[in-house]
């Protein structure tokens, strides 16, 4: 709702100052990539109006282009949910409410996966502490591999990777002794 009214706010201003066309206004939004303003300045174009025929051309591309944009964040954020890779699916997830805010189906999807991916993260470093613990690399290297998976964007989560790491390294040096 806020590309629109931004886009609409654009437009008042520019029809204030009078410098361009409807048309054109809604084309540089279009350029500005703010494909939801373009639309809504578009959809403003009056049916008596000389622009209207041109402006229901780009609406009906823009809307389309716009589903399109809808359709290929869910498919991304499913692709990945269903890989496990969920701070990646959270992402297009959040991709797609930001473009498509009455979606409420999409922001409870989010919510979903933000609590199973902190719930599989915690259990994950548990289960790779414990496993550091007990010097068992090859299983902390797992645990830290899901981790990876899990959330590959968060920095706490990388040092968790990198203890593993230097851990099997220190072991290849203390066997090569």
């Amino acid at each position: 709702m806020g590309n629109l009214r931004l886009g609409l706010v654009f437009a008042f201003v520019s029809v204030l100052a009078g410098c361009t066309t409807t048309l054109e206004r809604g084309e540089e939004l279009y350029r500005q990539g703010d494909l939801r303003g373009a639309i809504g300045v578009w959809g403003e174009v009056k049916p008596q109006s000389t622009e209207y025929d041109r402006a229901q051309e780009h609406l009906v591309e823009a809307q389309a282009e716009y589903a399109r944009r809808i359709q290929r964040y869910m498919k991304r954020a499913d692709f990945f949910a269903d890989e496990g890779r969920l701070a990646e699916a959270v992402l297009y997830y959040r991709l797609t409410y930001k473009s498509a805010p009455d979606r409420t189906e999409v922001q409870d999807r989010v919510q979903q996966l933000v609590r199973e991916q902190r719930a599989q993260e915690a259990e994950e470093i548990r289960l790779l502490r414990e496993a550091l613990a007990v010097g068992n690399l090859k299983s902390a290297s797992a645990h830290a591999e899901n981790l990876e998976r899990i959330n590959p964007f968060d920095p706490s989560i990388q040092l968790e990777i990198d203890e593993v790491e230097a851990s099997s390294g220190a072991q290849v040096l203390t066997n090569l002794s």
